[in-house]
């Protein structure tokens, strides 16, 4: 931040550039209280900056959203992993290689 600084102010072609400070805080965080301190940490190091703050909601008031998206992962995974069983026992009793596109397949079920 401090050479960025010193370069902003010395370089002629960086004269005429807009510097944008982009925050991104929980939506219970005060805003403007860190929007002071930003500018007063700037102007400390003699840069002008155009601060905005953006207000997110906590990962955690999600909790439920999130155990939702971590069942229906692991239903597509077991969704997955019982099709392509199904591909491997087909071939095994028509005793034909499992094909796709005209090349042989390989099944890693781990992944």
């Amino acid at each position: 931040m401090l050479h960025l600084s010193q370069l902003l102010l010395t370089n002629e072609s960086f004269e005429s550039c807009k510097i944008q400070v982009f925050c991104i805080v929980e939506e219970d965080s005060d805003v403007e209280e860190l929007i002071a301190d930003i500018r007063k940490f700037l102007y400390d190091l003699r840069m002008q900056a155009e601060v905005t703050v953006i207000s997110m909601k906590s990962w955690d008031a999600k909790a439920g959203q999130q155990d939702e998206l971590v069942d229906a992962f692991a239903g597509a995974q077991q969704r997955i992993s019982s099709y392509l069983t199904g591909m491997r026992e087909r071939a095994q009793k028509e005793r034909t290689p499992l094909i796709a596109d005209g090349k042989p397949v390989v099944l890693n079920e781990q992944r």
